[in-house]
């Protein structure tokens, strides 16, 4: 059994925490967000080959039940630490994206007696990352001459627009110089860039 004073700290993890035995491989330890994100509780007679199957966790993007020899959970109980972003948990609301680390735990003499693994939702994040493709995607395929400078004028990202407004080959040529340069009165730069940078307009 884990020590009290260890359990107090998992159960304190704003992430899932899921422990097996290494002697049996049988789930001894699973905290409270382990229990919410997973759906159900310890399955104590499963050995942590076959938890994919109990907690229809799968390969992102298919059916597959996660396989044994890329879990982290089985990778830490072989001694090493291992993470994945491709697993997913299917449940009755839908697909929910997994970032999972598996590490062993050790006892005094260097014996494994544990194995952990700790996972997170990655919702929110995938949702960021689909969010700032789209705009970027926007942003690239606009008509319209776009750029972004830094706080210091100096742009640093533009798209083809600009590119072909200002006579570039491409829109690498274009970065790295200062916002004065693309204006007809390079002395009104400093002003403007004053102005975005206090009131943002």
């Amino acid at each position: 059994m884990l020590p009290e004073p260890f359990l107090g700290l998992l159960e304190a993890i704003p992430a899932g925490v899921f422990v097996v035995d290494a002697q049996t491989r049988l789930p001894v330890y699973a905290n409270r967000a382990a229990v919410d994100l997973l759906g159900r509780g310890l399955a104590p007679d499963a050995a942590a080959e076959d938890l994919p199957q109990v907690y229809q966790a799968v390969v992102a993007g298919s059916d597959e039940p996660y396989p044994p020899e890329r879990q982290p959970l089985v990778r830490a109980l072989a001694g090493e630490h291992h993470q994945v972003d491709d697993m997913e948990l299917k449940k009755e609301s839908g697909r929910v994206p997994l970032h999972v680390v598996g590490a062993p735990i050790f006892d005094a003499s260097g014996a494994i007696t544990h194995a952990a693994a700790v996972f997170f939702d990655m919702s929110e994040r995938r949702r960021i990352e689909a969010d700032l493709r789209l705009k970027t995607q926007v942003f690239e395929s606009s008509i319209a001459a776009n750029s972004v400078a830094g706080v210091d004028g100096v742009i640093h990202t533009v798209n083809h627009a600009f590119a072909r407004l200002w006579g570039f080959a491409s829109p690498q040529e274009a970065v790295g110089r200062p916002v004065p340069a693309y204006l007809a009165d390079p002395s009104a730069g400093g002003p403007i860039i004053e102005a975005l940078n206090t009131t943002g307009r």
